[in-house]
């Protein structure tokens, strides 16, 4: 009833058009649960960055509330502006950089896979493919964050804007799998409608879905109730990623979480 619920109000009132901003170490939205702990997965956000923002920003993280250090995953970009997906564990840090730096005033979209203990994956909208296979296992993942490190570390840009998070599921996905769900991820297809397919490797693999459509909704659109909590103060932005809508015969999707999330 709670996921026909919330597709019914995408159906109805449609997005609200505006992304939201204001990150910092005291503004972002937090959920005390790892929203998943078992490779494999993948995260996507889309990220808007402002002229010279030239610092590590944190789109989508997962961590050990413990530790500092403990990051089971991270979406973010470096200093330059490069999108990687990183991990770390008491014995080091590791990341897969995509070369190409994003642009900045325009929207772009993070694309992160962590495989297995010896894989992860980054990608800038569908371009080149980054790779790291140091082996990182990190452990006590306990709390998911948007906007900002599992700590007190590393916000994106306070004056730009993040919208359309998810993460999937991708057990049973190869490498050929990942790609075309990049690249449907990348073209602006609705995370709602793409879990809808038919028979396809990733369907019914969604396990959230934050539009991040305004500051007065931070709901979980997958249906599987993990709702994100504003800490500190956020805005909506003056724009959002263009999305596909959620279709009229998506109405009647059921998301199954997988492996005990």
């Amino acid at each position: 009833m709670r996921t026909l619920a919330i597709l019914l109000a995408l159906l109805v009132a449609g997005p609200a058009h505006a992304g939201i901003t204001g990150w910092s170490n005291a503004n972002y939205l937090n959920r005390e649960e790892a929203v998943v702990t078992a490779y494999p997965f993948a995260f996507y956000c889309w990220g808007y960055l402002p002229k010279g923002a030239a610092s590590i920003g944190t789109a989508l993280t997962i961590g050990n509330s413990a530790s500092a250090v403990e990051r089971r995953a991270q979406a973010r970009i470096d200093a330059t502006e490069h999108v990687q997906a990183a991990v770390e564990t008491s014995a080091g840090f590791s990341v897969a950089s995509v070369s190409a730096a994003a642009s900045e005033e325009t929207w772009f979209l993070l694309s992160t896979h962590f495989v297995s203990i010896t894989l992860r994956e980054a990608q800038l909208n569908d371009g080149d493919l980054a790779t790291n296979a140091t082996s990182r296992d990190p452990t006590g993942a306990d709390r998911t964050r948007i906007g900002r490190r599992h700590t007190n570390l590393e916000p994106w840009s306070s004056t730009g804007a993040l919208a359309e998070c998810s993460i999937w599921d991708t057990t049973g996905m190869d490498a050929t799998n990942r790609r075309s769900l990049d690249t449907k991820m990348a073209a602006g297809e609705n995370p709602i409608n793409i879990n809808a397919e038919s028979a396809q490797p990733w369907s019914g693999l969604l396990v959230a879905y934050w539009p991040l459509n305004n500051v007065s909704d931070f709901t979980d659109y997958s249906g599987n109730g993990y709702d994100m909590t504003q800490a500190g103060t956020l805005s909506n932005f003056a724009s959002h990623p263009t999305i596909d809508p959620v279709t009229s015969g998506d109405t009647g999707i059921g998301v199954t979480r997988r492996r005990g999330w």
